[in-house]
């Protein structure tokens, strides 16, 4: 005894050894695997098993309600048939044909063709498939409606039980010799009113009316009447003899376990009985018990598909609280641990009125003092500081008063109103592109302006350049979609079209050509192609090195790593500029930029 005491000493030891080395979070998920999972995982079981039973007694009563259903609709039809069989007694017309001696076929067909008129298959197509009436008369003729009762009907198994009714009407299974097909028939003695004999009567139901009952079943189901005829099943390979000795141990109107084909089911059976005849039959259905298991093991992963959803859920929110208490656990030690480092700057608070808020309040008062201790050379630190920034903002607004725009502006205005005054247009027109470029220059900044506005900037710029070099310079701008409706950055274009003339026009032998045209596809991309001297492929490369380097990203620049740089900060990396070229044959760049910046 004691040594178990002193094991169970040790297990506990052992246990309050581990809680006391686990990080918060997991002491958090332990406490809820041990209080809270496991238990749930117990508890899952059990109401999973109990669903199963209870989809598997839903399964056994549905079945029971449907055969009593399918019952009832026979009842009914066989209802019919025993009326009709009734208002066929005391026929003075049937007893005519029954006990006259015919001399002829004539006289024959006439009683016929009298008697058939009314006809009660007529009334009752839906139900009945025929009527026949069978008669001790030497002297008729047999045919569909009418046959004489000879040696081989007289032994029949049907036909004895019929006369061994005395009247009662009996419900049997019977080949017909005619149709060469099964039917299942009431067959019953009628005789006048003196109680004689007229014959016996055999009405067939429509086998499509049985068939009906069963062909959609998902089960096996069959009709037994009288204990061993198979009137129909809804599987082919129904077998008989194996149905006939299961319901011969079968003594409850219920459902209940057998064997059948080898294979384990549920039997349910519902008895068909009419109270106006000896004979009596059965509904049955034969389920394979896999198959309500496998509906019942369904609803059984449904619902532990729920339970792990459940368990699935409720671990997301323990850790995610676990994680918000172990977050703040862990914010409090490392203000902690730069507190013991030397390190002060920590937040005023943390967020929460719990304990370690309070714990965190406290810390902050004292490391509090301490800070006080460095806050005069922290102070003078500042001023430091203080003192180079101001002194930045000085020499930045001396060096932007260095140049007053409106004193450029007026000087040109003044000049193109001379040219006016003298009569020289093309000094005037220059003068005015001139100053319209230098003011959008100028004024540049982040701010979008409209793809028109920059075109027009770009072909005042192509008109200066033209009054330069005459015919020595020709261009074409063209456009393959509607200008007005996008907005781009500000001197994107002008610096390329400006590097075609600097770099690959004014060199040139002969005439220089530019063609400048937009095109609106998935993107939209304005193409400045020249006719130039083109670049070399060692240039060429290093100059598409450089558009990505944003180490050469200056305001005061707007070459082509500028424009690149600038359209890809805006509106991300797949966008920018492409270049291509070949010596002595030109230059064509690109300029992609999204279809969607529109306004």
């Amino acid at each position: 005894m004691k040594s178990v005491f002193n094991l169970l000493n040790k297990i506990l030891q052992k246990i309050k050894d581990i809680t006391l080395n686990m990080k918060i979070k997991q002491k958090i998920i332990t406490i809820y695997l041990i209080g809270g999972l496991i238990p749930l995982i117990f508890l899952a079981t059990y109401l999973i098993n109990g669903t199963k039973n209870i989809v598997i007694e839903q399964t056994k009563t549905s079945e029971q309600s449907e055969l009593t259903s399918m019952g009832k609709s026979l009842l009914e039809t066989m209802r019919i048939v025993t009326d009709v069989s009734i208002r066929m007694y005391f026929d003075e017309k049937l007893e005519h044909i029954a006990f006259h001696e015919y001399k002829n076929y004539y006289e024959v067909y006439s009683d016929y063709q009298d008697y058939l008129s009314q006809d009660w298959m007529s009334y009752y197509y839906k139900e009945i498939e025929n009527i026949r009436i069978y008669v001790n008369n030497p002297t008729i003729t047999s045919n569909n409606r009418f046959s004489k009762i000879d040696d081989t009907v007289k032994s029949k198994e049907w036909y004895q039980e019929t006369i061994n009714a005395n009247g009662s009407s009996v419900w049997n299974y019977i080949y017909d010799d005619v149709t060469r097909r099964n039917y299942l028939c009431l067959t019953r003695l009628i005789r006048t009113k003196e109680n004689q004999d007229v014959g016996v009567l055999a009405i067939a139901l429509q086998n499509d009316l049985i068939e009906s009952l069963v062909k959609s079943r998902p089960f096996e189901t069959a009709i037994i009447m009288n204990g061993d005829q198979l009137v129909i099943s809804n599987r082919k390979d129904t077998d008989k003899e194996e149905i006939v000795k299961i319901l011969e141990n079968y003594k409850k109107n219920n459902s209940e376990r057998v064997t059948y084909k080898g294979e384990d089911c549920v039997l349910t059976v519902k008895e068909i009985r009419y109270s106006k005849t000896k004979s009596k039959g059965v509904i049955l259905s034969l389920q394979p018990y896999r198959e309500i298991l496998s509906a019942a093991n369904e609803r059984s992963r449904e619902g532990f598909a729920f339970i792990i959803g459940s368990v699935f859920l409720s671990l997301l929110l323990i850790l995610f609280f676990s994680d918000r208490f172990s977050v703040r656990v862990k914010l409090f030690q490392k203000q902690m641990h730069k507190a013991a480092t030397g390190n002060f700057h920590i937040p005023i608070q943390m967020e929460g009125k719990d304990e370690i808020g309070l714990l965190y309040d406290d810390l902050y008062t004292m490391i509090d003092s301490i800070k006080k201790l460095y806050a005069t050379i922290y102070e003078e630190k500042l001023q430091k500081e203080k003192l180079n920034s101001r002194q930045k903002d000085v020499e930045f607004k001396m060096l932007a008063s260095q140049i007053n725009p409106h004193f450029l502006y007026n000087t040109l205005e003044t000049i193109r109103m001379k040219a006016r005054c003298i009569n020289e247009p093309e000094i005037e027109e220059l003068v005015k592109m001139l100053a319209k470029i230098m003011r959008r220059n100028i004024e540049v900044g982040d701010k979008l302006v409209t793809l028109k506005s920059e075109m027009e900037l770009v072909e005042y710029y192509l008109k200066i350049q033209r009054y330069r070099f005459g015919d020595k310079i020709k261009y074409t701008i063209d456009s393959f979609c509607d200008y007005e409706k996008y907005k781009i950055l500000p001197l994107i274009i002008q610096p390329i079209v400006e590097n075609a003339f600097v770099h690959g026009l004014e060199t040139k032998e002969g005439t220089g050509e530019i063609y400048i045209y937009t095109e609106e596809k998935d993107r939209l991309v304005i193409h400045v192609i020249d006719n130039g001297v083109g670049i070399s492929e060692e240039k060429l490369n290093e100059i598409k090195n450089n558009l990505n380097d944003y180490d050469k990203l200056d305001r005061s620049n707007i070459g082509l790593s500028n424009v690149n740089q600038r359209i890809r900060l805006l509106y991300g990396d797949e966008y920018g500029i492409t270049i291509n070229s070949k010596i002595n044959v030109g230059t064509a760049i690109s300029i992609v930029l999204p279809k969607g910046a529109k306004f």
